[in-house]
């Protein structure tokens, strides 16, 4: 702290941490030791800050204890020695003609690696000792990075990671008692760090399962994907998504490369297409190309049935059935096949019309046609009837057959005179052969059953 700063300046932020949780995580900041009535401590905060202007003549450097306390019972404590160095005012002594550096480090470099440096080369060339340089402030509260009292160089303690911070900057008290009197200027590093491709995209999820009604419009979406990057914000944790398969192969299925959304590319019939495996990539823009990661997901697409076909007849149009067969005999069965699933595949049957009165029944769930009233050839010998197959779907679907039963004849009639008796009469002595009379009878029968003899 500069000698002079008003009461109350702050000196350095403190930060202790304590994963226990509610109370016994909760942390509260004292100060304890010699001097400390010259600060005061936020409790809770970690604030410190300035109790009365300082002086330098009066005393260079302070050391007391700060101690972090949960609120925990009994309660645990830590505690932390801290110095504070009291410097010239950079006001009443020259100043350098630039206070500002700016360096570059890559994440990962290992601990002990050389950033830069602050001293400038007339510096370098006084005597060892005559100059100084005093990390009094900054953003890097973790003592990732330290600076060489001496030499002004800065190195790592720490490895850096860009994910927890891609930005440092550091106060260094520059003190030269190389002249007649202190000169004490403060210089301000600038240092940025430059993201190394460390992560591969993740998807949290693997395999993902998705289902989709057939017939969904195309273009409508049917998924969006994200693959998390850790690394830090720029090419390295831009990510874009590819198919690197889709089976069975076509265009059914799209992804945006850029949004990750998955949508409908083409018509989708799940009669012919039921199930769909895709291997969804995620790679990262890292401006080496050959540095880029990448992560692959399985994806199940399961496609669900909607009611969109129609039932159709298996079975023969024309039968042919004999007569005189008895009641409930079963004569066919009608089938029919719907190639949806579930209730929208489930049929039933009926006979819508028949041009033969109520002679057949249909079984409605198994297509059974039978026998409900005595069959005669002589009476019809061709039934007509009309059979609808229906599914059961919320919208329903049907189809209608026309059946044609023919009745095949039995010889279940007799020969019938035209006349109940007949006479006749003959002259004696007529030569063998002689017609006597004309008799004529009917058989209601067909084909040969129904000759005369």
């Amino acid at each position: 702290v500069f000698e002079g700063s008003p009461s109350g300046s702050v000196v350095t932020s403190l930060q202790a941490q304590d994963p226990d949780e509610g109370e016994n995580g909760t942390v509260v900041y004292s100060l304890s030791g010699s001097w400390t009535q010259q600060f005061s401590l936020h409790p809770t905060t970690g604030k410190l800050r300035t109790a009365s202007v300082l002086s330098r003549l009066e005393r260079q450097e302070y050391e007391f204890t700060v101690l972090a306390s949960d609120r925990g019972l009994p309660s645990q404590t830590t505690p932390l020695a801290v110095r504070v160095q009291v410097l010239s005012s950079p006001s009443s002594f020259p100043q350098s003609g630039s206070n500002t550096v700016t360096f570059r480090s890559i994440e990962g470099m290992a601990p002990g690696s050389r950033i830069g440096s602050v001293a400038s080369k007339d510096r370098l060339a006084r005597a060892d000792g005559q100059v100084t340089y005093t990390l009094v402030g900054g953003t890097d509260l973790d003592g990732r990075l330290v600076v060489n009292r001496l030499t002004g160089d800065i190195y790592l303690a720490q490895e850096l990671d860009y994910e927890l911070g891609s930005h440092y900057q550091l106060e260094v008290a520059v003190d030269d008692l190389s002249t007649g009197f202190p000169h004490s200027t403060i210089t301000i590093v600038e240092i940025d760090i430059e993201d190394r491709n460390e992560y591969a995209p993740h998807f949290a999820e693997d395999p993902i399962t998705v289902v989709i009604s057939e017939n969904t419009e195309i273009g409508a979406t049917v998924h969006t994907f994200h693959a998390a990057d850790k690394d830090g914000s720029g090419p390295n944790s831009e990510v874009r998504y590819s198919l690197l398969q889709h089976t069975p192969p076509g265009t059914f299925l799209h992804i945006d490369p850029i949004t990750g959304i998955l949508t409908v590319g083409a018509p989708i019939d799940r009669e012919l297409n039921p199930f769909f495996l895709l291997v969804v990539q995620a790679v990262d823009q890292a401006l080496n190309s050959s540095q880029r990661k990448s992560s692959a997901v399985t994806v199940r697409v399961f496609v669900t049935d909607e009611n969109d076909n129609s039932p159709h007849f298996l079975s023969p149009s024309v039968l042919s059935v004999i007569e005189n067969q008895p009641i409930g005999t079963v004569i066919s069965y009608v089938v029919a096949e719907d190639v949806d699933l579930g209730e929208n595949g489930r049929l039933s049957y009926q006979i819508k019309s028949s041009s033969g009165g109520t002679r057949f029944r249909l079984d409605a769930n198994t297509g059974a046609l039978s026998i409900v009233k005595e069959l005669d050839c002589e009476e019809q010998s061709w039934v007509n009837l009309t059979i609808e197959a229906c599914d059961h779907g919320a919208s329903r679907h049907s189809a209608t057959q026309l059946l044609h039963i023919q009745l095949i004849d039995v010889n279940d009639e007799v020969p019938v005179f035209e006349e109940t008796a007949y006479e006749a009469s003959v002259m004696e002595n007529q030569p063998i052969g002689t017609q006597v009379i004309q008799t004529h009878a009917t058989d209601r029968d067909q084909g040969n059953k129904s000759l005369d003899r």
